[in-house]
């Protein structure tokens, strides 16, 4: 379809296929929710604006030429093929390496079943190291847990120590995370940013501890409560090729751009940040109700008053909207399991 066509056929479109057209426009990466803007994005596909996306169904593909978008998701999803061929062959050798149960070596990992446990034994292998500390931090870290934490890593750092960390883009924006960066940088230590999903990890020379993906939360984060140590070398081996790769998607803290601030006059609640958090999430409107003891209605409703603050109208758009935003607001402390302010090792 070219140009000309595009325009008119536009111009023939209701308006609220519009305004999806509009959106999917100005954000290839956003999702479409088939079963809310089913009647638009047929609206759409009969013009031509989209096509489907065979590789993940119900998720249309915003492309002006059905060839060009096709041949992107064939090399997305050979990418993804070839990306998880490489962790099963990484996995592969690291089974290989792993001793034999008539061996005799006992303890190739160990579960953490408590915050206590875990951080019992993270201190007890910063008193050990000598080389280099690897953390990765995906989720929000209190305020308190930063400040408490500088003086340590400029001891280590002044000890000849290394400290490599990965924060989400969005840490720039919080003033606990950003003085702890600034502290680290200035002392010799590396900190970088990254807008992929990347796992809770804090990796010394002979000891690596994740999280424990048996037990995941209503968000499909792993809870906060236990952990899993990997003792093996073969093991912290892996858990450090993975960070590895992680660490080169990510860009330096001094380069990342800054957030975009939000305007003054939008005047967001408290409840506004945490659903609209929740949806970018992928919480349901259901999972969201019980987390704030509210009805669904009340949740879309708190979403729409949101949408007329950033100026946008429907929920799409304003998830669009919020994105610009998300990074300069307030962090916003979900519903979870665990005590708020009992330490865990994503405080490390």
């Amino acid at each position: 379809m070219d140009k000309r066509e595009n325009s008119e056929a536009s111009a023939r479109l209701s308006q609220r296929a519009y305004d999806l057209y509009l959106t999917m426009r100005r954000n290839a990466s956003l999702e479409v929710d088939e079963a809310e803007f089913g009647a638009e994005l047929a609206e759409l596909q009969r013009y031509g604006l989209t096509v489907p996306n065979e590789l993940r169904p119900g998720r249309p593909k915003m492309a002006l030429e059905a060839g060009t978008a096709y041949r992107e998701q064939v090399d997305a999803g050979l990418d993804e093929l070839e990306a998880l061929t490489r962790r099963l062959r990484e996995l592969r050798q690291v089974l290989d390496m792993l001793p034999d149960p008539h061996d005799g070596i006992v303890g190739g990992l160990r579960v953490l079943s408590s915050k206590d446990e875990a951080n019992r034994l993270l201190r007890e292998a910063e008193a050990k190291e000598q080389i280099e500390v690897l953390t990765a931090h995906p989720l929000d870290r209190p305020q308190s847990a930063t400040k408490a934490r500088k003086p340590k890593e400029e001891a280590n750092l002044r000890a000849g120590i290394g400290i490599r960390t990965i924060y989400p883009v969005t840490a720039r924006a919080r003033p606990g995370e950003s003085e702890w960066a600034d502290t680290v940088i200035a002392n010799g230590g590396e900190v970088r940013l990254s807008s992929r999903r990347f796992p809770r990890m804090v990796i010394y020379s002979h000891l690596a501890v994740v999280p424990d993906y048996t037990q995941l939360g209503p968000n499909g984060e792993p809870s906060r409560d236990r952990a899993i140590a990997l003792l093996h070398p073969a093991l912290v081996a892996y858990a450090r090729q993975i960070f590895e790769g992680e660490w080169a998607e990510a860009v330096p803290w001094a380069v990342a751009p800054l957030p975009e601030p939000v305007p003054e006059e939008a005047r967001v609640t408290d409840i506004q940040r945490s659903i609209i958090k929740m949806r970018l999430n992928e919480w349901t409107y259901d999972q969201i109700a019980r987390a704030l003891s509210i009805n669904e209605r009340t949740a879309r409703r708190h979403i729409g008053t949101l949408g007329q603050i950033l100026g946008v109208k429907g929920e799409l758009a304003t998830v669009a909207a919020w994105t610009r935003f998300e990074m300069a607001q307030e962090r916003v402390t979900l519903p979870s399991d665990s005590p708020p302010g009992k330490p865990s090792f994503n405080d490390r």
